[in-house]
């Protein structure tokens, strides 16, 4: 039997298909065996004190399958992250649904919710808030009952219906505005012992600003190392323009001899979406710069994703 102990003084194990029919009745004969074959030493692939598992590994089938022939069943995982999505703002609609004149596809749920479900979390409330402040707070509430992180896009701002800069004055903020370009509202509010990251509700500030904050969090809460890696780059173009704040570039890279060439794709407009599927890369030009020439070195988050 396959996988079965060797028996005592068999030095070889011959498969039925390396063997025929003798003339001889009651004998087979051998067609072609070697000393040893079919065996495998004890010791062969692992041997005493041997690292099944390095911590921090992922358990997928092989992991499991290797553990249970050694017949561990029981240790110890890092659970698998549970993350709450709500777009806010009563002008969004599903884009499942006819669209009504002043309305706007609800684009930000799709995108974090795949970005989400690409860094292998689990998304345990998705739902599309209207500017209501008490159904906002309650939604709120439920998901800090489940989530390990929730996630917020749009109302952070200064208007009137931008509910979640009202609710985090009422709560721990632990940082609120950020100076930088897209995505200056961002804030980070400790909401009843749950994080909320609350995003703009501008498509291309929104996916800058979960690269920045929220996947850095989930990196944590997941035992890994954030897949954004910071490197050094090369314009491969100028960029000149005025920037008051430090200004997050969604851009493309090409890598040569070691070095990482950058270039502005698409718009750098916070409302802009047509570039996000484009984008393998952000930098960042300084505040207080006029842009960067063709040649300079700029700040570099090359993407996980892309």
């Amino acid at each position: 039997m396959t996988g079965a102990k060797v028996p005592r003084g068999a030095d070889k194990i011959i498969m039925l298909e390396q063997s025929k029919v003798a003339e001889q009745p009651g004998h087979i004969r051998l067609v072609n065996t070697q000393p040893q074959s079919n065996i495998t030493e004890i010791g062969a692939e692992f041997r005493f004190g041997d690292v099944l598992l390095k911590k921090g590994e992922k358990i997928g089938a092989g992991a499991i399958s290797l553990l249970a022939a050694f017949g561990v069943t029981e240790f110890d995982v890092i659970k698998q992250p549970k993350v709450a999505i709500f777009s806010t703002g009563s002008e969004l609609v599903s884009p499942f649904e006819s669209l009504p004149d002043g309305k706007i596809y609800n684009s930000n749920e799709a995108l974090l919710r795949t970005l989400v479900e690409e860094f292998d979390c689990m998304i345990c409330m998705q739902e599309a808030l209207p500017d209501d402040y008490q159904l906002t707070v309650q939604k709120l509430t439920e998901a800090s009952q489940v989530a390990d992180l929730i996630i917020t896009t749009g109302g952070v701002s200064v208007g009137d219906y931008d509910f979640m800069a009202d609710i985090a004055t009422q709560n721990e903020v632990l940082f609120n505005k950020v100076q930088m370009r897209p995505g200056s509202p961002t804030t980070a509010i400790r909401f009843q012992d749950t994080l909320i990251i609350a995003l703009s509700g501008n498509p291309g500030a929104c996916f800058t600003g979960y690269h920045l904050f929220a996947l850095p969090v989930l990196a944590k809460l997941s035992g890994k190392t954030s897949p954004v890696r910071q490197v050094t780059g090369i314009m491969a173009e100028d960029y000149l323009k005025n920037n008051g704040y430090d200004r997050f570039l969604r851009g493309t890279y090409t890598e040569e001899n070691g070095h990482y060439y950058v270039s502005l794709v698409g718009s750098d407009m916070s409302s802009s979406l047509g570039n996000l599927h484009q984008a393998t890369c952000l930098f960042m030009i300084p505040r207080g710069q006029v842009g960067k020439k063709e040649g300079e070195e700029v700040l570099v988050w090359l993407l996980s994703s892309k």
